[in-house]
């Protein structure tokens, strides 16, 4: 499994849950046919540095949820 390199409260690692490590959760999932529910969360620093600091009010989970978290969902 991926070990995220922690710095302070974030983590400087990011994780995809597309990654062959997680091919059995994905698979057990499947196997239940349950649905999963991801959180989106505040961006670490750096991306936060490099997409929000022209308009850094757009910072929020409205944001975090379209932009961010769909990496993650459409990986």
């Amino acid at each position: 499994m991926l070990q995220p390199r922690v710095t302070g409260k974030f983590t400087a690692t990011l994780l995809y849950y597309d990654q062959p490590e997680y091919d059995v959760f994905w698979q057990m999932v499947s196997d239940l046919q349950v649905p999963i529910y991801f959180h989106p969360r505040t961006n670490i620093p750096q991306i936060k540095t490099l997409t929000l600091v022209h308009a850094p009010w757009l910072a929020g989970p409205a944001q975090e949820f379209a932009a961010t978290l769909s990496y993650h969902i459409l990986g």
